[in-house]
């Protein structure tokens, strides 16, 4: 583990999809009538997908492979990588994502995400974990929840015994 702390043993099994807007959302800032973002002109908002990694040789190929494989596509997937010491940087750029690294010695998920995020060039940012397994149609789904005025985010976990999801919203 990253942190160094030990997980219980559900925790490898959960995927967590996070999704924030950037950009054409930003829930802190006034609201302005005249503005006019990619829903508002009749375009589709870019999804950016930012997968975070430390050592996930064993997932990442499967994972960004699925990720290219959206109907439809995300304008980009980003992994950015906490120096991994396994092939994870080789593997995630051979399946098609544009790799970045953080500096030596910084870890932490959330810096990762920062990241990320600054060199995301998409409308809305989807944070995915390496080993997650999402819909084929999630593009269209993330547009679709986002289309009000409304960001919706969520922790879903994936396993039959724990039927909780956590969320939270944001309006503006």
């Amino acid at each position: 583990d990253e942190d160094g702390e030990s997980k219980p043993p559900w925790w490898w099994a959960t995927a967590l999809v996070s999704i924030a807007v950037w950009a054409t959302f930003n829930p802190l800032a006034p609201v302005q009538a005249e503005s006019s973002g990619p829903a508002e002109q009749g375009l589709s908002p870019k999804v950016t997908i930012i997968v975070p990694t430390l050592n996930e040789e064993k997932t990442i190929t499967t994972t960004i492979q699925e990720l290219r494989r959206l109907e439809p596509a995300a304008q980009e997937i980003i992994v950015v990588d906490a120096n991994s010491s396994d092939s994870t940087q080789r593997l995630a750029r051979r399946a098609g994502a544009r790799v970045v690294t953080t500096a030596p010695n910084v870890r932490g998920r959330a810096i990762q995400m920062n990241l990320g995020a600054k060199l995301a060039k998409g409308d809305i940012l989807c944070f995915v974990h390496a080993d997650t397994r999402v819909p084929q149609d999630m593009v269209t789904l993330i547009r679709g929840a986002l289309t009000e005025d409304t960001a919706c985010g969520g922790f879903v976990p994936l396993i039959a015994s724990r039927h909780r999801t956590y969320w939270y919203t944001l309006t503006r």
